[in-house]
């Protein structure tokens, strides 16, 4: 399929249409994490540290509770992973910037 979407010559198109929202849902995410700043500008794909005292599955049932669905690092990670723990927020999985933006407010005021 990736063969295919690269000689199709829709790769470029699909970039073009994408970078833009990436870009914009980038910008959400530093307006409510302005101190958080990792990734690429461009990755829809952003982490935070869990909160102090929160195990990762009562943050992620909690803001399940709140309406957002985001998941702890160590659903990514082979082995004993011991750095602590990290929230992995897409950026892309939202139907609109105005529901990221909800979402993004939420995960703050649950972080404060």
């Amino acid at each position: 399929m990736v063969t295919e979407l690269i000689r199709s010559n829709e790769t470029e198109g699909i970039i073009r249409r994408k970078m833009p929202l990436a870009q914009e849902a980038g910008h959400l995410f530093s307006r409510y994490f302005p101190h958080a700043q990792n990734g690429h500008p461009f990755s829809f794909f952003r982490w935070l540290p869990l909160p102090d005292g929160k195990s990762p599955e009562e943050t992620e049932a909690e803001l399940l509770k709140e309406g957002v669905r985001a998941f702890h690092s160590g659903r990514f990670s082979c082995g004993k992973n011991d750095e602590g723990g990290f929230l992995r927020l897409s950026l892309a999985s939202a139907a609109s910037m105005r529901e990221l933006e909800e979402g993004l407010r939420i995960i703050a005021a649950y972080m404060r």
